[in-house]
């Protein structure tokens, strides 16, 4: 009878917990990083990147600098890309967007494809240079901001 009695409190409690668990919505314990296209990127801004950076260092510099509201955004969570020409043997004439890491890309002239490479932007000379703030999922862009125009330089 007493085993009867705690069975049948303990079945209406679990019973009650989880009538109020379905009508609770359950909201995840980490917040997720803003999308690239909700921050706000200053434009025009001088940033001192020097060629003995590590990537994450520049990431960060380019983060710091520029983002205008970086509240519940973290730097690591985003990549940058810039817009440079690529050199391929003596020449420079494939201008496009890659990584600040450095990249190649391809185009193909008359049939032939050609291969540029495109320096990291710590090793590219101190210029203006657009960027931009990616969001990835793998290989796929997820979301993008604006670009932004900084001037790259040695020292401040």
């Amino acid at each position: 009878m007493v085993t009867t009695k705690k069975f049948g409190r303990v079945t209406a409690m679990l019973l009650a917990l989880v009538m109020l668990l379905t009508l609770v919505p359950f909201q995840s314990f980490a917040a997720d990083a803003p999308a690239a296209a909700d921050l706000v990127l200053k434009n025009g801004v001088t940033v001192a990147i020097s060629s003995d950076m590590k990537e994450d260092q520049v990431k960060k510099a380019l983060f710091d600098a520029l983002v205008e509201n970086p509240e519940g955004a973290n730097y690591q969570d985003y990549s940058w890309e810039y817009e440079c020409e690529g050199k391929w043997a003596a020449s420079w004439d494939n201008k496009t967007w890659g990584s600040v890491d450095g990249f190649t890309s391809t185009k193909k002239i008359l049939g032939v494809t050609y291969t540029y490479n495109h320096p990291a932007l710590k090793d590219n000379q101190d210029d203006t240079w657009p960027v931009r703030l990616v969001q990835r999922d793998g290989d796929t862009i997820v979301s993008q901001s604006n670009e932004v125009t900084i001037t790259k330089q040695l020292q401040l």
